[in-house]
């Protein structure tokens, strides 16, 4: 019997860990100011479309990363509920600039200068 291979669904399928840095668009703990290292794609990665939904990465701890669906967020496993709730207000706050990277509107550059970090 012939197996199928499912489409990857999630940027962790999608990339390589260790391609990540390249990319990704990755926000510090301190520019963010939610205590994780976040990474942000566009809607295509070295040329070719995603087939997902908006997402971003959060990594949890020390080479495990878990994708989060910005239309229908869940905590990933393994990390706090108030922190997920600290990234989430990150995120909110940042919304339309997320989306705007997300769909090859924005640079780097300007992503990383229109982002709005979280103040205690």
């Amino acid at each position: 019997m012939k197996k199928t291979r499912r489409k990857p669904t999630t940027l962790t399928e999608l990339v390589p860990w260790y391609d990540m840095g390249y990319f990704m668009a990755n926000v510090s703990p301190d520019d963010s100011g939610t205590g994780y290292r976040l990474s942000f794609s566009r809607r295509e990665i070295a040329g070719k479309p995603l087939p997902c939904d908006p997402q971003f990465l959060i990594v949890v701890g020390k080479g495990d990363v878990q994708a989060v669906m910005l239309n229908d967020p869940r905590c990933p496993k393994g990390l706090p509920a108030a922190s997920f709730r600290r990234i989430m207000r990150f995120v909110e706050l940042n919304r339309r600039t997320i989306m705007d990277f997300w769909n090859e509107r924005l640079s780097d550059p300007e992503l990383f200068a229109r982002l709005l970090k979280l103040e205690d």
